[in-house]
């Protein structure tokens, strides 16, 4: 609630909107750093020939799960590093996201935020209550944040911003084990 108060009071603190991305890219880099140098030590290797052999012998359906595994992972790494896509955007207009679209803060009855501590990496969650429409009753959106660009903190700061703009209840952030 502090904090609440102090954006309030500081008109100098611009938190007007935020976009995150991808975060990881440094593990996908030491990922793709492991496969290059498997790569580079089996066609210097001693046993070289039995690895060429096994990669340009005939073909069998035996040996596809193995260049899946060979061929995939370092794709999906650098698919994950190169990628520039927006996960989140929050503006003044509302909360953006590839899945839901654009959620504007007047739909926004109430938000919470809850983080999950795991030991691959924590888990964020941001739940928002939407207004009860003739279309629409009961309806919760819950977006889960996970290896993002930005810390969560930040994240929280920016809704809580527009969330004391257009009179939305904040409903606080717990933490789960």
């Amino acid at each position: 609630m502090q904090l609440v108060t102090d954006l309030k009071m500081n008109s100098s603190t611009e938190l007007k909107s935020i976009e995150v991305r991808e975060g990881w890219k440094g593990y996908y880099v030491f990922a793709f750093g492991i496969w290059a140098f498997g790569i580079v030590y089996m066609l210097f290797s001693p046993n070289r020939q039995k690895s060429l052999d096994f990669i340009f012998s005939d073909w069998t359906l035996a040996k596809l799960p193995t260049f899946i595994v060979l061929f995939g992972l370092p794709s999906l790494c650098l698919f994950y590093y190169f990628d520039k896509r927006v996960k989140i955007k929050i503006d003044k207009e509302g909360i953006w996201t590839r899945r839901n679209k654009l959620i504007p803060w007047s739909d926004i009855w109430y938000f919470s935020s809850t983080v999950c501590k795991m030991r691959e990496g924590d888990l964020y969650y941001l739940k928002l209550r939407l207004k009860d429409t003739e279309e629409r009753l009961d309806k919760e959106i819950k977006l889960r944040l996970r290896r993002m660009d930005k810390d969560f903190q930040e994240i929280r700061e920016v809704v809580e911003y527009h969330a004391l703009q257009n009179n939305i209840h904040d409903m606080g952030h717990e933490e789960e084990t």
